[in-house]
């Protein structure tokens, strides 16, 4: 079962299953080979988790679907199934508003570098207790964590050969699931990242008395949006 284990509702199951690689290029192949299975008992009484995967390719997108449906039978005689999709970019800068993306990123990773050294420098002037106790210090110090742990999953990404092998001409079956993981905690780490990127612009917001309102009323209800806050990045 390529080393994987399988998380159920009711258990976690191992690798020492069985797979099959089933052909999708011809129809009277695939009935053959999935009869036979069956008339072999294959999947009887005594199975308690069936696993189905499948990677779809969108060529208009350039983007895969790793589709992972499960179908988990406890002891107890209950059926609880459960299906997963994951999207893959196949290429990071394929269209137009990728590129603009990338560029735009160079200016983020230019700002990063800027507030990770000013942030050095008030560590070492203030000492980190008093470093602590400001909040745009923290906001600051989280904003560049996400974002150099962003880069660190997007060089492992790149480094990822089952993409290449799925993108060759074998007919066999690639496995994606780790691929498709690493693809998704990217996007959210950017979207983590974009969210205390936004609250920095808050503190900006105080050079003007007009809007300085909406930082005394965030700040009044700090303890509210903090909450929020770290709610709203479980999700992602």
């Amino acid at each position: 079962m390529h080393g994987s284990d399988f998380v159920g509702e009711y258990e976690t199951y191992g690798d020492s299953g069985f797979y099959a690689d089933l052909s999708v290029d011809n129809g009277t192949e695939f009935l053959h080979d999935f009869n036979l299975l069956m008339n072999n008992n294959w999947f009887d009484s005594s199975t308690r988790l069936f696993v189905i995967n499948a990677n779809f390719y969108n060529p208009a997108l350039d983007q895969v679907a790793v589709v992972k449906w499960m179908m988990e039978m406890p002891a107890g005689g209950a059926v609880v199934p459960r299906c997963n999709v994951y999207m893959i970019r196949m290429r990071m800068s394929w269209s137009t508003v990728d590129q603009f993306r990338n560029s735009l990123e160079i200016v983020v990773n230019i700002i990063t570098f800027y507030i990770l050294l000013q942030g050095i420098q008030k560590l070492r002037q203030q000492g980190w207790r008093s470093y602590l106790t400001s909040i745009w210090n923290l906001v600051e110090a989280a904003l560049v964590v996400l974002i150099i742990t962003k880069y660190i999953v997007l060089l492992v990404l790149t480094n990822q050969n089952n993409v290449s092998d799925f993108a060759s001409d074998s007919a066999d079956y690639v496995e994606l699931a780790a691929v498709a993981y690493l693809s998704e905690l990217y996007y959210n780490l950017e979207a983590v990242g974009g969210l205390f990127a936004f609250l920095k612009m808050f503190k900006y917001f105080a050079m003007s008395q007009s809007i300085n309102l909406i930082w005394d009323t965030l700040a009044v209800s700090f303890t509210y949006l903090s909450a929020f806050i770290v709610v709203f990045a479980f999700v992602l």
